[in-house]
């Protein structure tokens, strides 16, 4: 692979033995109560719907705690981005070096979530407030195609979890300004759920008073993702996974599937520092390594979801 090359699958025949599963599956999958349902889509959010970095620019994209704006109700935002970066430089190896030990990747990441959501509790802080802060964004960094993937989602039935450590309210709004057709009666008929950390606003006041002591991150996804399907769609047997960390992948571990059963989708990003490193081994390298046994899909730099929407037309009956 060199730098040109943005889509690598991990095994081209277990792919193909994968989607005939998931084909198959689809033909018992008729269901509007959940109950019947045999595949299911569960997906990150951060830098899963959108992407980490514009390459033309050499920038990176905020996560859903960086369209967290205070300048919306006259709080302090320098602060509170100084206070980001304070903790990003802190946590981030937590979640991205694999080497480090699991359970404290674990306990760091619970503790960056926790102080990140304590910083964002102010008294000006209302419900009305997120969709302003979301609206704010001029460029979302949406992956290509996205749109189209979830309408193909709706328009074949196929139950959705997004499952995130990030924000549930900004993940709701982001969702809204997309305007994905049908979303709003998807939601409504309950065959999309949302997991993520939630702010406590007061009734009467509508100010943020607090968040969900609950705290959502990479390391507990699956115990969340488990309680949803076992309560709501107990016959599923093939998923769909989509993320760009190994904890997303892991979001479903508690579902106790054969791999066979499984079709992941991994987003894979360079820095603009690598993309620009003459000396960079695009082939071979720890990420794209580890990637390769993790996903079988692996989607590069700024690939979208032309090719995971090319996968649902596997189910095409016409």
């Amino acid at each position: 692979m060199n730098n040109k090359e943005t889509i690598l699958i991990s095994d081209e025949k277990k792919l193909e033995f994968k989607k005939e599963i998931f084909k198959q599956s689809y033909i018992k999958h008729n269901d509007d109560d959940g109950t019947k349902d045999k595949i299911i889509l569960v997906t990150d959010f951060d830098y899963t719907l959108f992407n980490k970095y514009n390459y033309d620019k050499g920038t990176k994209y905020s996560s859903s705690y960086g369209f967290y704006n205070q300048d919306v109700f006259g709080g302090n935002q320098k602060d509170i981005i100084e206070k980001r970066k304070i903790m990003h430089s802190t946590y981030i190896k937590y979640e991205e070096d694999l080497s480090i030990d699991i359970k404290i990747r674990a306990e760091k990441i619970n503790e960056w979530n926790r102080k990140a959501l304590g910083y964002m509790i102010h008294p000006n802080f209302t419900r009305d407030s997120v969709k302003k802060m979301v609206e704010l964004k001029k460029d979302l960094g949406l992956k290509k195609k996205l749109k189209e993937f979830y309408e193909k989602l709706i328009e074949l039935n196929i139950p959705i979890i997004i499952v995130s450590g990030g924000i549930k309210e900004i993940i709701i709004e982001f969702l809204k300004l997309i305007n994905i057709k049908g979303l709003d009666d998807y939601i409504n008929r309950k065959r999309i759920y949302i997991i993520a950390n939630e702010f406590i606003f007061d009734e009467k006041t509508k100010k943020c008073i607090g968040y969900n002591d609950d705290v959502i991150h990479g390391f507990n996804k699956s115990e969340h993702v488990q309680k949803i399907i076992n309560d709501n769609f107990p016959n599923i047997e093939n998923v769909f996974v989509l993320g760009d960390l190994d904890t997303d992948y892991k979001s479903i571990e508690k579902l106790n599937l054969n791999k066979d059963n499984i079709i992941g989708i991994g987003f894979i990003y360079y820095t603009p520092e690598e993309i620009k490193d003459k000396n960079f081994d695009f082939k071979n390298n720890d990420k794209i390594n580890t990637f390769r046994k993790i996903f079988d899909i692996n989607l590069m730099q700024s690939e979208g979801y032309d090719y995971p929407l090319d996968i649902l037309n596997i189910f095409n009956t016409n």
